[in-house]
């Protein structure tokens, strides 16, 4: 299992599955931004103060990563992953 996905359900949506996932596709692309590998269909744009490196995600992110926990390639899987919930979560009207 990609070690993202374990950290994603280890966190759960604690009853809004919405806001969980855009929290992780924020702090992926954010990420992704950083090192100019954010997918381009995810139409991103970060903000003009950069990424929130604050945010508990994030730190999950570079943590995993820096430690070898986890792989830039998987974080890219991760994000495809986020994106078609995302598109599930909206077309079953769950976004806001």
């Amino acid at each position: 299992m990609n070690p993202f996905m374990k950290e994603y359900r280890l966190f759960g949506d604690d009853g809004d599955k919405w806001s969980a996932c855009m929290g992780w596709a924020c702090a992926v692309c954010d990420y992704l931004t950083d090192i100019c590998l954010c997918p381009e269909y995810w139409d991103f744009t970060q903000s003009p103060f950069g990424a929130d490196k604050e945010d508990l995600y994030y730190k999950i992110i570079v943590e995993m990563i820096d430690n070898n926990h986890a792989t830039i390639e998987d974080l890219l899987l991760f994000s495809d992953i986020l994106y078609k919930y995302r598109i599930l979560l909206k077309n079953a009207g769950m976004d806001y």
